[in-house]
């Protein structure tokens, strides 16, 4: 019986954290879908080994898990499709400010050229 309340409890768990994985994928955060949705894929497989009853709830949560943990993804992806090479040029160009600010030199007197440089670089590539 003691099997069973455990199990019961890790099933349960771990279709919320699933459901949570769904739910922080649309609020477009970016590490809560990985980790809610892993811990429900993995609190759902021992679950079901604790007790063979508990398959629907187990499923439910492995599921729910591997959608948060997809959809997550493909989220990242397209965004990277889209906007990556704006993102670099903006990371290279704050890169460039920090290290000026930081050591009062250029980044191009440091390294040769401004990562900006670099970044136009391998984007024309």
């Amino acid at each position: 019986m003691n099997e069973f309340k455990t199990g019961q409890k890790l099933a349960l768990a771990a279709m919320l954290l699933g459901i949570l994985a769904i739910v922080t994928t649309f609020t477009f955060t970016l590490y809560l879908p990985f980790i809610f949705g892993s811990l429900a894929i993995l609190l759902a497989i021992l679950s079901r080994e604790a007790a063979a009853s508990l398959r629907v709830q187990a499923i439910a949560g492995i599921v729910s898990g591997a959608i948060g943990l997809c959809s997550n993804i493909l989220i990242i992806a397209i965004t990277f499709s889209l906007f990556g090479s704006e993102i670099m040029r903006e990371s290279a160009r704050i890169y460039d400010e920090m290290v000026e600010e930081i050591y009062g030199i250029s980044s191009e007197e440091m390294l040769g050229e401004s990562m900006e440089e670099k970044i136009e670089k391998l984007l024309d590539k």
